[in-house]
């Protein structure tokens, strides 16, 4: 899109708040509003959104000097894991909560409509290039281990019986398909067919359908209930894990920019992904929900004007 980086921000967090606040308006509209919500997510995990990876992967050029990025946003999702693990016995959840608390640990928001994007805005179009390839990462990681390890943390009653093709070929698993088969194509110089796709739009529908889903869930009574989360998150996600991520950068000897992309992926707030997943799996949704709307909320007042503070343009 060729708009100015504060026009583009602003039409994406317009994205965010629209849907967010039209599902919180019509949610009583709905008869079964979990049914909803789950029917919603199910179509884009099955339809927009492996399209969208297989036509944005199938144009990456893949340099392998850039494969540290996907290990180190691996590695800074299992340095989150490990803190919130460390950090859930403080905030007193039980059983599906504490699940839940763990999995909005691990997820952050490296993807366009914060990580990815903020490093566009202080950073220019390579550093964009890069967030993409840290975020390669992504996909396996949920598909392949916190989907799984979701059902089968769950209480339903197959959840430890069903067999492991089982897991792997669930229809959530088509964008993690789409990601491998579009990196095979790139790998292969196949090259990608002259449609004009409109990504951009579709991006736009994707990602408003998902926080749709959050505003039908979400109650704002929820936020009081797990005060003590809350304050475990925000320590984990916007004080321990950058101040690890910064020591480590500083003797990793890697380039000032692909530096400063990995210091601003390391201060981002718990991702969507953290709520899906508890919907898909009968988990904690309402906790999942407030966890993700207050640890966002303060990132974007507190952790991106610092960040626009201290990295260097």
């Amino acid at each position: 899109m060729n708009a100015h980086p504060l026009v583009l921000f602003l039409l994406i967090q317009l994205g965010v708040i629209g849907p967010f606040a039209a599902g919180l308006l019509l949610r009583g509209r709905f008869s079964d509003p979990l049914r909803t919500t789950r029917t919603l997510v199910r179509i884009n995990l099955t339809g927009l959104e492996p399209l969208i990876v297989l036509w944005c992967v199938w144009d990456l050029t893949v340099q392998a000097r850039l494969l540290v990025l996907p290990c180190a946003g691996l590695g800074l999702s299992l340095v989150c894991l490990g803190c919130g693990w460390l950090l859930a016995p403080l905030t007193g959840l039980r059983g599906r909560a504490r699940q839940t608390f763990l999995i909005s640990s691990t997820l952050s928001n490296h993807g366009f409509t914060l990580g990815g994007f903020l490093c566009f805005m202080l950073l220019g179009e390579t550093a964009l290039g890069y967030a993409i390839f840290l975020v390669l990462y992504f996909m396996p990681y949920v598909f392949g281990f916190i989907f799984p390890a979701a059902r089968l943390a769950c209480n339903r009653g197959d959840a430890g019986r069903k067999p492991w093709r089982d897991l792997v070929l669930a229809p959530q698993n088509l964008p993690l398909a789409a990601l491998f088969t579009g990196l095979l194509l790139s790998v292969f110089k196949i090259p990608r067919p002259a449609v004009a796709l409109p990504v951009a739009p579709l991006l736009f529908v994707s990602i408003g359908l998902y926080y749709f889903t959050l505003g039908v869930t979400f109650r704002g009574a929820d936020i009081r209930l797990a005060g003590r989360a809350h304050v475990c998150l925000g320590l984990l996600k916007f004080i321990i894990v950058p101040a690890i991520a910064w020591a480590a950068l500083r003797f990793s000897g890697l380039e000032p920019l692909l530096q400063s992309v990995i210091f601003i992926q390391a201060c981002m707030s718990t991702a969507i992904y953290s709520v899906i997943t508890a919907l898909l799996f009968d988990l904690d949704e309402r906790l999942a929900s407030a966890l993700f709307v207050v640890n966002t909320v303060v990132c974007l007042v507190v952790v991106v004007p610092l960040l626009f503070w201290f990295i260097p343009a």
